[in-house]
C-alpha cells in the first residue's frame, strides 16, 4: 500500500479534535463509574471504536483517517487526560498501524477492512520466527502488548532465524519483524499486575507453532515509500515517542487542573487557610505549570517544525528526527516533574489509591519507565547535535 500525504487539513483537524473534546468527557463519566480493572471498559472501547480513533493514522486507502502527527498528538493528550489508558492504548494500536503502507492491499484489506478492527502487538520474550519457505513459523512467548484484550489482530515481533542462526538486517543486526495472526491464533496470559495504567491491559501472549505468510508479516521500522508520500516521513519509533510524551502531558494536566480545583475548597489538617492561599502551593503551581507548558511546546513546536519540511520535501533531517527524540522523551520526564512538584504539597489525601492525584503519579511513573522514556536517549541526541552521524536505532 502506497503511503498518503497526510496534508495538514484545518477544517479536517478541527472536525475531529472536536469530535473527541466530546467524546473524552462520555469516557472520563465512564471510567469515574467504572471499577478499576486490568483492561479499559467494555464501553469505553465500544465508544472509542465507534468514533474511529483506532484508525486515526491508517491510510485513507484501508479507511483511516490518515491525520497528521499534530492533529494526532493533540488528541492523545486530550484523551489522556480524561483517562489515561484509553490515551495510551489508541496512540500505540494508531501507531502500529503505520505497517499499513509496507503490506500488500490485499493484505491491509483483511487485516483492517473490517471498521471495527483492532491490532495490537508484542514483542518478543522468548519468541521467535524460522524462516521457511513462502513463510515463517513463530513460537514462544510475547511481552507488553497493549489493547491485546479487545484486539481482533496480534502482530508479534520475533526474531527470525534462518538455517540454524540469527538472520541479520542491511545494518548487520538481527533482523526482526511482525508477524500477524488472528486474535484467535494467540493464547493472551493475565500478566499486567501493574502499579499505574492498569486499563491499558498490556498482557502477555503466547504462540504454539504457527505458519505465517510472508505477506502477512511487515519489517519492525518503517521509512519512507520513495514514492513522495510523507506518512512515513517520520520514522514508526518517533511516532511512538511522540505519542507517549503526548499520554504524559495530558496525564500531567489532568493532575494539575484536580489539584487547582480541589486546592480552592481543601484545607491542611492543622489549618484554617485553604490551600490555595498557601504560599508554597501558589509556588509550586506556577512551577509546575511553567514546566509542563514549556515542555509541551517544545513538542508542539518541533513536531510542527519537522511537518513543514515534511510538506515541502518529503523528508526530515537525522537533526529533527533527534530533536523529536528530545522533545519526546523531555515531554514524559517533564509531565513526571510537574506531577511530583504538586503531589508533594498534597497531604496524606494523594496517599490513598482513589485519589485522583495519587492515579496520575502512579501513571505518570510507570510511563517514564517505557522503553520510549529512558533518559539514556538524550545522550544519543546530543552525539547527533555534536555530529556524529551513525546509524541510531531509537531515532
Amino acid at each position: 500500500m502506497k503511503a498518503t500525504s497526510m496534508l495538514h487539513d484545518p477544517s479536517k483537524s478541527r472536525a475531529w479534535l472536536e469530535r473527541v473534546r466530546d467524546l473524552a468527557s462520555e469516557i472520563r463519566h465512564v471510567s469515574t463509574r467504572a471499577p478499576r480493572a486490568r483492561k479499559l471498559h467494555d464501553a469505553v472501547v465500544d465508544r472509542l471504536r465507534t468514533a474511529g480513533l483506532f484508525r486515526l493514522l491508517l491510510p485513507e486507502a484501508a479507511g483511516g483517517a490518515a491525520l497528521d502527527p499534530l492533529t494526532f498528538i493533540e488528541i492523545i493528550e486530550t484523551l489522556s487526560k480524561a483517562n489515561s489508558s484509553a490515551g495510551w492504548v489508541v496512540s500505540q494500536i494508531c501507531v502500529f498501524s503505520l505497517q499499513a503502507t509496507c503490506m500488500r492491499d490485499d493484505v491491509v484489506a483483511t487485516i483492517w477492512g473490517d471498521a471495527n478492527a483492532v491490532v495490537a502487538n508484542g514483542l518478543p520474550a522468548g519468541g521467535h520466527a524460522i524462516a521457511i519457505d513462502n513463510g515463517y513459523r513463530v513460537q514462544g512467548r510475547f511481552a507488553f502488548s497493549s489493547g491485546c484484550r479487545h484486539a481482533t489482530w496480534i502482530a508479534a515481533g520475533a526474531p527470525v532465524h534462518e538455517n540454524g542462526k540469527p538472520r541479520l538486517n542491511e545494518h548487520g543486526t538481527p533482523e526482526l519483524r511482525f508477524l500477524f495472526l488472528r486474535r484467535q491464533q494467540v493464547t493472551l496470559v493475565d500478566a499486567w499486575d501493574v502499579a499505574g495504567l492498569q486499563e491499558t491491559g498490556t498482557d502477555q501472549f503466547t504462540i504454539d507453532d504457527q505458519f505465517v505468510p510472508s505477506h502477512f508479516t511487515a519489517p519492525s521500522t518503517t521509512t519512507s515509500d520513495g514514492d513522495g508520500g510523507r506518512v512515513n516521513a517520520i520514522p514508526m519509533i518517533l511516532y511512538f515517542a511522540a505519542g507517549l510524551a503526548s499520554v504524559g502531558l495530558g496525564i500531567a494536566r489532568d493532575a494539575l487542573d484536580t489539584f487547582a480545583e480541589l486546592a480552592r475548597s481543601r484545607t491542611l489538617a492543622a489549618s484554617k487557610d485553604r490551600l490555595a492561599d498557601q504560599p508554597l502551593v501558589q509556588l509550586q503551581l506556577a512551577r509546575a505549570e511553567a514546566v509542563l507548558r514549556s515542555a509541551r511546546a517544545f513538542l508542539y513546536a518541533t513536531l510542527g517544525d519537522a511537518w513543514a519540511a515534511i510538506t515541502s520535501s518529503t523528508s526530515i533531517s537525522l537533526e529533527q528526527r533527534a530533536l523529536i527524540r528530545l522533545a519526546s522523551t523531555n515531554a514524559m520526564h517533564r509531565a513526571a516533574e510537574a506531577i511530583d512538584l504538586i503531589y508533594t504539597i498534597g497531604g496524606t489525601a494523594h496517599i490513598f489509591a482513589d485519589n485522583p492525584i495519587q492515579r496520575c503519579f502512579q501513571d505518570i511513573h510507570v510511563l517514564t519507565q517505557h522503553l520510549q522514556g529512558r533518559e539514556s536517549h538524550l545522550a544519543t541526541v546530543g552525539q547527533i547535535l555534536l555530529g556524529n552521524r551513525a546509524p541510531q536505532p531509537f531515532i
